[in-house]
């Protein structure tokens, strides 16, 4: 056991985030901790690049990092190594929800944070020695499935390694609508909220885990300001305020002016001295889940924010002069389609720079998931359709094709003549430039997807 290979599958096709290709970084991580424990450690990114198949003959192991999208062409690959001898283990979240499935494709599963259930299965296989103490592990034995105890969520977040870019095949990649490198950070695990539709939770707690402010500072200021542009990963950055004014202090006090982004919730700008300190700390872009301005629809899935409360953070945001990514959902129980129009209108009428709608998507592990799967509202268990862009679930108030229509209406009223003129007029070249995008992606996804739409009554 010496050679290790680990791979993040590609996306099942064109999607809202096609233009920027960036690594997850869960199979970076692991494989920094491996690469230092002596074993010769390949990580590609299929996004990035093709897989180097010699690499995956070569290998003694091959972790397959899998979210629910790309679970179909995880467990392809998955099959393929293991017909031709190749031990195999998978991780991530979709099948850390459904090791099951996963073990009817792979030898084994790591569920939930794999960084130290990753050395003990390798140590484990190197020395042939037995895998049931192993926590976190699911495998299979003499026909048997078996699932070991969870592992607890490691709580000190220093002891996890900075993650190696450079065992990433292709990492000068690392760019998005943007000449400077997009550099991922990843400060916390863990969110506070339970937002049904969500399996973040699910996945990391709800208790927020840090990483000490010096460890992060040392991290970024390996970085170059003129090269580089940070994106937090965080699902959200200001989960602890204390601690994110904390980490901006900081990045303020080391006189490195960098520029950069990240996700929060809209009750971040109820801050204003949080606002301020990202201003100042070189913040240029934050994504914000608004979801929907549905007030019913927020509370129905626990997002624990009103329309008037968006409305005001929009404005305090514009104010701080960091402008924003707004991120959607369309298909809640209550939502129609005219209530989906008129979400689309006020991201518009707020001047949001960028948005996303996505289509609800009942993840596994999520209580959506859950809930729908118990009242026989899945519309397919094709995990490739789960991706944001196509309709897996019975609306409540609306009709599959009228979902569809909405998204597409969304994204066709954001990327209109009307709005490019609009970015024109303000000499918003940025924004020009992911409309010109978004209007060329819109079109190829329906091209590409024609027979799913006349399926659901749609032809354009």
């Amino acid at each position: 056991m010496r050679r290790i290979v680990l791979v993040e599958p590609k996306p099942p096709g064109l999607n809202v985030f096609s233009a920027f290709k960036l690594p997850r970084l869960g199979p970076i991580i692991l494989g920094t901790i491996l690469a230092r424990r002596g074993f010769e450690v390949r990580v590609f990114v299929e996004q990035m690049g093709l897989v180097d198949d010699s690499a995956l003959a070569a290998a003694d192991l091959v972790g397959i990092s899998t979210v629910t999208s790309t679970a179909p062409r995880s467990y392809e690959l998955a099959r393929d190594l293991r017909r031709r001898g190749i031990k195999v283990v998978m991780g991530g979240p979709h099948v850390t929800f459904l090791p099951d499935e996963a073990l009817l494709h792979c030898d084994y599963v790591l569920r939930g944070e794999a960084e130290d259930s990753i050395v003990e299965l390798v140590e484990a296989l190197r020395s042939g020695t037995g895998l049931l103490g192993i926590a976190g592990l699911s495998f299979r034995a003499g026909g048997t499935v078996h699932h070991n105890p969870d592992r607890s969520a490691p709580t000190d977040l220093d002891s996890v390694p900075l993650p190696d870019f450079g065992l990433v095949q292709g990492s000068s990649a690392l760019k998005g609508l943007s000449f400077k490198r997009c550099v991922p950070v990843q400060i916390s695990r863990g969110c506070p909220h339970a937002c049904t539709f969500c399996c973040v939770t699910p996945m990391f707690g709800r208790k927020v885990r840090v990483r000490p402010v010096e460890g992060v500072m040392r991290e970024i200021e390996a970085y170059d300001p003129r090269d580089d542009f940070i994106f937090f990963y965080d699902d959200n950055f200001a989960a602890d305020p204390a601690y994110a004014k904390s980490l901006l202090r900081a990045m303020l006090a080391s006189g490195r002016r960098f520029r950069w982004s990240a996700q929060v919730r809209a009750e971040a700008a109820e801050d204003a001295e949080l606002l301020g300190l990202m201003r100042d700390a070189g913040c240029e872009h934050v994504y914000v889940g608004f979801e929907t301005t549905s007030d019913e629809a927020l509370a129905a899935v626990r997002k624990g924010q009103t329309l008037e409360g968006m409305t005001r953070a929009v404005r305090a945001m514009h104010a701080h002069e960091i402008t924003i990514h707004g991120m959607f959902v369309l298909g809640f129980d209550e939502d129609t389609f005219e209530g989906a129009r008129k979400t689309c209108e006020w991201a518009m009428r707020e001047k949001l720079r960028t948005v996303q709608y996505l289509l609800l998507t009942p993840l596994p592990g999520s209580r959506l998931f859950r809930e729908m799967e118990a009242a026989g509202r899945l519309l397919t268990r094709d995990w490739s359709r789960y991706d944001g862009h196509h309709v897996v679930h019975e609306p409540a108030r609306m009709t599959p094709a009228e979902l569809q229509r909405a998204q597409i209406f969304g994204h066709e009223h954001y990327c209109s003549l009307k709005e490019r003129l609009r970015s024109l007029a303000r000499l918003d070249f940025y924004r020009l430039a992911v409309q010109v995008y978004g209007r060329k992606l819109n079109a190829t996804w329906m091209r590409e997807n024609r027979e799913y739409l006349e399926r659901l009554g749609i032809r354009r």
